[in-house]
């Protein structure tokens, strides 16, 4: 057969009428198909030109050679490790054109990743054998901008090993930076069964209006010790030098202790994206996650203590006391999760510690959309690899976020809808209750409104996590007690002292008072500055709320409450209907005409049958 100016000969024919060729001159391998349409394809290309110079045949052949070279570099860098797989196949294209046009990324992709999926050494038992993986030099793959991202082995007192991952580009930017917020996260347990871990603790540095990963620690154990001995590494052998002005973190007395003590001068405090988390777990630990999902009643009160961290310091046991009189009306039985929280949050934290009130750092929005990254990266129950290899796409991106903010670009940030929304809902609430317009019940419930899709997002989280737990459990042969047998043993810590270790921790003096002169100036322009600060509200990041407190009315007294009703629908919530109605008999107001005509059988608010609804017409109401 001859065919674009080469003779082949027939090897095999098959049943379903393909025929295969090789090439008839001798010492040369190449081959071909042929179906049974009559089509003709070169498989391996030919060693020698045609003879008669046919130009078809000579341009395939060597597209064919271009298009195995092409594939043969993917395969070389991809088994030596060389960054992301699209990152790989856009910089072999530029050396191998023709090659890349005939074999796209939407084809190689499946050819590279197998590749690094079977290029792995086998899975280490123990952090020591990945430890010793790495320092053998197996793990190269693992290399940011040509260094590798794991930086040492911990040992702690008794025994349990740590290692500490950390992207060189970054940890340079942060040096050079100098940031002022450092973010300690430990509410991601997702983890790998297999070395076993305890957590991981991610630590962010918040830089521009970005917060970057940098730091990746693996736990094999949370014991004080073990903190102590981690952030002892940290701070003289990733960050020798760097000393933070305000430290982010989860109220964990074994991690806030050496914090406090290898960060003498920062200021320690928690967010309010941790606060929910800890409290839905808890929520989850009592044995409540059934009650929350078949009770909107339940769901509803779980989202008001959510809300108590907006509210001033003196105002948190007050709001409080609302929503376990709102439970008590509503009969929702869950009294382990007040106790818990009046204990726990009110007593034993403070609630100055946990009010964001007028904070400029309310909530870490970028944590949570990094958390969601994993989310997506890792599903469920990671292997090792799968959980280095997600770290490492994770810091090759922010990689080159850090190299555009160095060769001078602007960061990008993307926001979402829902977010912006909310957080103008919030502030909205927020200067209602500063002018004493908005008494805190209807604060309470109002912001609570705002957590409708946040709820969803930890319920999905939380039981991802058990998930893996439970997983990770089976696997080591551990059993896990069940969560409904929950007891108060977990928080046996005595008050002295947790009092103690805050006291420690947070030794930053209150900022000195203005004198009277200055604080009857500041009293005469209180409501244009509070204007002004609104006006500033609007223009600052989803993050941010103002830089400084600002004195008002309903911060002075916290019983004080106006005894008129505010108006806004019970069910919706909305303040623009213009036609109201009373429900009878219970009597409480008000429902717009729209909610009104959804057919409602009983008070949304006392849950008592209604008979008739009254219009109001009264403006006041």
């Amino acid at each position: 057969m001859e065919s674009m100016g080469y003779v082949y000969r027939n090897t095999e024919t098959r049943p379903n009428g393909l025929r295969l060729y090789v090439c008839a001159v001798i010492g040369c391998y190449a081959t071909a198909k042929q179906t049974i349409n009559g089509n003709v394809t070169l498989m391996k290309p030919h060693t020698h030109l045609t003879p008669n110079r046919c130009v078809e045949g000579d341009n395939t052949n060597a597209y064919l050679i271009e298009t195995l070279a092409f594939k043969a570099a993917l395969k070389a860098k991809v088994n030596s490790g060389y960054g992301r797989l699209i990152d790989i196949y856009r910089s072999e294209a530029i050396r191998y054109p023709m090659g890349a046009a005939n074999y796209p990324w939407t084809t190689a992709c499946s050819l590279m990743t197998r590749m690094r999926r079977t290029g792995f050494p086998a899975q280490p038992n123990t952090l020591i054998e990945l430890d010793s993986l790495f320092r053998n030099g197996l793990l190269e793959r693992f290399c940011v901008n040509g260094h590798n991202m794991y930086r040492g082995y911990v040992a702690s007192e008794n025994g349990k090993a740590h290692l500490v991952f950390a992207c060189h580009t970054l940890v340079e930017l942060v040096l050079r930076l100098n940031p002022t917020n450092m973010y300690v996260d430990q509410t991601f347990r997702i983890v790998p069964p297999n070395p076993k871990l305890v957590q991981l603790i991610t630590f962010h540095f918040e830089i521009e209006i970005c917060n970057f990963p940098t730091i990746y620690c693996f736990m094999e154990d949370e014991s004080p010790s073990s903190y102590r001995s981690l952030i002892c590494f940290i701070k003289d052998m990733v960050l020798p030098g760097y000393c933070p002005r305000n430290i982010f973190s989860d109220i964990n007395f074994n991690l806030i202790s050496p914090l406090g003590y290898y960060y003498p001068t920062a200021y320690l405090d928690c967010t309010w994206f941790q606060h929910n988390q800890n409290l839905y777990e808890q929520m989850i630990k009592f044995g409540y996650s059934n009650l929350i999902m078949n009770s909107g009643i339940a769901f509803r009160c779980l989202k008001m203590l959510m809300v108590l961290p907006l509210l001033p310091p003196n105002k948190i046991e007050v709001g409080f006391e609302e929503v376990k009189a709102y439970a008590s009306r509503m009969q929702v039985h869950m009294p382990r999760i007040f106790d818990y929280y009046n204990w726990h949050w009110l007593h034993l934290i403070g609630s100055n510690t946990i009010s964001v009130y007028l904070k400029p750092t309310r909530t870490i929005n970028n944590i949570e959309v990094f958390h969601k990254k994993f989310n997506r990266t890792f599903r469920n129950m990671p292997t090792v690899w799968t959980f280095l290899s997600g770290i490492y796409n994770l810091n090759s991106a922010y990689a080159a976020e850090a190299d555009r903010l160095c060769s001078g670009g602007f960061p990008t940030k993307s926001f979402r809808c829902q977010l912006l929304y909310n957080n103008s809902k919030i502030k909205t609430h927020t200067q209602r209750l500063m002018t004493g317009e908005l008494p805190i019940k209807d604060f309470i419930l109002l912001c609570s409104e705002v957590l409708n899709g946040y709820e969803e997002h930890l319920r999905s989280w939380t039981i991802k996590m058990s998930m893996n737990n439970a997983f990770n459990n089976a696997v080591n042969g551990e059993s896990s007690d069940s969560d409904v047998e929950a007891n108060y043993d977990d928080f046996e810590t005595s008050d002295n002292a947790v009092r103690g270790n805050l006291e420690q921790v947070q030794q930053q003096p209150p900022p000195p008072s203005p004198p009277p002169q200055q604080q009857q100036q500041q009293q005469q322009y209180e409501h244009p500055q509070q204007q002004q600060q609104q006006q500033q509200y609007e223009s600052e990041d989803i993050a941010d709320i103002m830089d400084h407190e600002v004195d008002s009315p309903a911060s002075s007294e916290s019983n004080d409450q106006p005894s008129r009703i505010f108006g806004y629908c019970m069910v919706c919530l909305t303040t623009k209907r213009e036609r109201k109605y009373l429900i009878l008999p219970c009597g409480h107001s008000w429902i717009c005409q729209k909610c009104r005509d959804k057919d409602l059988t009983t008070c949304p608010y006392c849950r008592e049958d209604i008979k008739c609804f009254i219009r109001v017409l009264e403006t006041t109401v």
